[in-house]
């Protein structure tokens, strides 16, 4: 189950933070920001799933393309890989929104 919802969730994910990059760019990022945050959380919850029982009777493998295919290693590669990639997108988000803000607020002062 942890599978579908990490291949589900992860694009709809990233089609959030897309949505929310115009907010980016007028220096408020929350729906980008919150849609990265949870891109994290989903990339420890699927990295840390595969510790509450072997998925398969090969726990570190898994089914090597029987069923879902993930035992431990993977998913913790594919949560940990999430992981990064959203912290990545949120650091950018963020970094860019702070820029942007701060030449907003200049261009108003003046």
């Amino acid at each position: 189950m942890i599978n579908d919802i990490t291949f589900a969730g992860a694009p709809l994910l990233l089609l959030v933070w897309l949505a929310g990059l115009p907010g980016v760019w007028r220096g408020q990022p929350k729906v980008s920001c919150w849609a990265s945050a949870a891109g994290i959380a989903l990339g420890v919850v699927c990295a840390f799933s595969g510790m509450t029982g072997s998925r398969h009777p090969n726990f570190w493998t898994g089914g090597l393309g029987a069923g879902d295919g993930f035992g431990l290693l993977g998913l913790a590669l594919m949560g940990g890989l999430l992981a990064l990639v959203s912290l990545a997108l949120l650091v950018l988000t963020a970094v860019t929104a702070s820029l942007r803000a701060n030449r907003i607020s200049q261009e108003i002062s003046e």
